[in-house]
């Protein structure tokens, strides 16, 4: 997995390279972490979500790939947006996870227009973000309660209030 990630991007820099399989290698933890809690529990998720768009976002990317009914979601913020922001000029797997995540929500309408520019991502602006975040909470509230109510509807044949 983190061959094929690393493999994404070519013609980079010994700097970037080095910063790419940094990048990786912190995803790769978080994503084992998070994987052995999810077989522990035997709990497939059915959203992933990332408040990054950085190293948690590329673990949120190899997790939806894992588990293709959950849906993958990632927060982009100003530093890992903006390529210019960041010492290096470069942050890495940006195209690989825009591919691999169902939603990147901009905070701001100039990061969602940057990444549409750059990569031609289909990318949501701040207040849609927080619409969407929203409906999001909302709709799994609901889904929650209602498989709780179908569980104990389902263990004694009656319904409950």
């Amino acid at each position: 997995m983190e061959t094929r990630t690393a493999a994404a991007e070519s013609g980079l820099n010994l700097g970037c390279k080095t910063f790419q399989l940094y990048t990786i290698a912190k995803a790769y933890e978080k994503y084992c972490k998070i994987q052995a809690i999810l077989r522990r529990y035997q709990c497939p998720p059915t959203h992933i979500y990332s408040f990054w768009f950085f190293d948690t976002a590329l673990a949120a990317t190899w997790l939806r790939s894992d588990y293709p009914t959950a849906r993958a979601i990632a927060r982009a913020h100003r530093y890992d947006v903006y390529a210019n922001e960041n010492r290096m000029r470069f942050l890495p797997l940006r195209q690989f996870m825009l591919q691999g995540l169902d939603a990147v929500l901009a905070c701001s309408n100039d990061g969602a227009n940057y990444l549409r520019e750059r990569y031609g991502a289909d990318v949501l602006p701040m207040a849609l973000s927080i619409i969407a975040m929203a409906v999001l909470s909302c709709a799994l509230t609901t889904l929650s309660r209602k498989n709780s109510k179908s569980a104990v509807e389902s263990s004694d044949g009656r319904k409950s209030n």
